[in-house]
């Protein structure tokens, strides 16, 4: 008779699902007994429980070695994705901010090329020269006013309430004996 090759994990259960489809009672095989074991053997305790006793210090089926490797597998793949992801997440945030940039640079180029078409006006050029450099025209006369108060507009909002009676002589005379001490030294 030929040696019987070793039962793997899979016949194992394959074995297992056939006899939990049987009738109880009836084992499938013709002529043979149910499978009784042996009285003095660890099997009947094991069996009483409804499962099938395993080696001793041997992982639960839920957390096999297998599946360990699986889980340790898949943590390690997703730890190598997630930093280059977060490098690209980074790097595209910072291309949004030089495109912007970049935008906010051409406006600025297109209003100095503005500027400098400007300059080649020569009625652009001459009005600058008469208010930046005070240059006057052969024949006219300039005149500047030296420590002038400073003009307000006056605004809609901002209107100057009218005296309500003129001052009194008295008002006035207080006045002017103020302004002359302001200006004595």
């Amino acid at each position: 008779m030929a040696p019987r090759r070793p039962a793997t994990p899979r016949s194992v259960q394959r074995a297992a699902a056939r006899t939990a489809q049987r009738p109880a009672g009836r084992t499938g095989r013709v002529g043979r007994p149910e499978h009784r074991p042996a009285a003095g053997s660890r099997r009947p305790a094991a069996a009483a429980r409804g499962r099938r006793p395993g080696p001793v210090g041997r992982l639960p089926r839920a957390l096999s070695l297998r599946t360990a490797v699986m889980v340790g597998v898949c943590l390690l793949g997703l730890l190598s994705v997630v930093a280059p992801v977060r490098a690209w997440v980074d790097q595209q945030s910072d291309l949004t901010a030089l495109r912007a940039e970049v935008e906010a640079r051409e406006a600025r180029v297109g209003d100095l090329q503005a500027e400098a078409a400007r300059w080649d006006d020569p009625a652009h050029v001459s009005a600058q020269a008469r208010e930046r450099l005070h240059y006057l025209y052969p024949g006219e006369t300039g005149y500047r006013v030296v420590d002038a108060p400073p003009v307000a507009e006056p605004s809609a909002a901002t209107a100057v309430p009218e005296p309500a009676e003129p001052p009194s002589g008295v008002d006035r005379l207080w006045r002017l004996l103020g302004d002359a001490e302001a200006e004595a030294p």
